[in-house]
């Protein structure tokens, strides 16, 4: 997953029609196992071209169904919109800010949302990034409404696909979501919601649940206190012969104020928005590591 300048035009700029595009590519290994067959390559998909230079990364994992998935950032884009008025990243027609589901060889498992067996108006977009219109959701994509999905983690400990997708937030709040069995066609919401609230906003009467809404598993306060982008994650394997006390764990980074978070999941913490002003996250938060500037 790289850089392309395919359109030998990598300046940015605010035209949606300038800048180069991220692309998903295979290539096969030589016999020596050593070196990559550089005729082999096998374009997966690419996105629509990159306006800015923010929000470009993503991560590449296989689930326990065999399927590959990538995030894929929203390169800055939360204030286009689609032929519908959706923003990009809540757009199902738009291949930006995004979770993509494919096979190893690039094709689209049946069981995608939005699959030719599921959705008949559906289209492959993997050349263009996008359909070009709200009627026609692009194949490709099992989830949408992330911002800077930097990292994910699969849970090997889950029966089957199952983790927890590290969203860096905007202003206010940063985020873990889940993804994998369950949430195809999931909605995560940005830019319209920010952690458990509206965008840039912590009171209880914008941050209530919504029906359309894939609710974050965790969140914590975009501050000077708590932090201010989350990175990388991981789960704690059960055979990994750790103590019990890291049972059921997730651990992660956070790279603005530096420093290692270990979550465990506690219901008793909870306090959602109908009875708190600022919601409380079900997870019991300790200090891991105070290393600094983790990713």
């Amino acid at each position: 997953y790289h850089n392309h300048d395919k359109y030998d035009d990598c300046a940015v700029s605010k035209d949606l029609d300038e800048g180069p595009v991220n692309r998903m590519s295979r290539w096969t290994l030589n016999s020596d196992l050593k070196s990559i067959d550089e005729d082999s390559e096998l374009v997966m998909f690419e996105t629509p071209r990159l306006n800015t230079q923010t929000h470009n990364s993503g991560y590449i994992a296989f689930g326990k169904d065999g399927y590959v998935y990538v995030t894929v950032g929203e390169a800055g884009t939360k204030k286009a919109e689609s032929t519908d008025g959706t923003p990009y990243p809540m757009a199902f027609d738009v291949m930006l800010g995004v979770v993509v589901r494919l096979t190893d060889d690039g094709n689209i498992p049946p069981t995608n949302p939005f699959s030719s067996e599921n959705d008949p108006k559906s289209v492959r977009c993997n050349v263009k990034g996008q359909s070009g219109s709200h009627k026609k959701p692009c194949q490709e994509i099992y989830a949408a409404g992330l911002r800077n999905p930097f990292r994910f983690a699969m849970d090997p400990n889950a029966d089957g696909t199952r983790f927890f997708i590290n969203d860096v937030g905007d202003a206010s709040w940063e985020r873990v979501l889940e993804g994998g069995d369950g949430h195809a066609g999931a909605q995560y919401g940005y830019p319209e919601r920010e952690g458990p609230c509206e965008k840039t906003t912590t009171t209880d009467y914008k941050c209530q649940p919504e029906d359309w809404l894939d609710y974050p598993v965790h969140w914590y306060h975009h501050n000077t206190e708590d932090g201010g982008a989350i990175t990388g994650g991981a789960f704690v394997p059960k055979d990994a012969g750790w103590p019990s006390s890291f049972d059921d764990a997730y651990i992660y980074g956070e790279y603005a104020w530096g420093g290692i978070r270990i979550a465990h999941p506690n219901k008793n913490a909870e306090c959602p928005w109908d009875e708190c002003k600022i919601p409380i996250s079900p997870w019991d938060i300790d200090v891991f590591s105070d290393e600094k500037k983790v990713v």
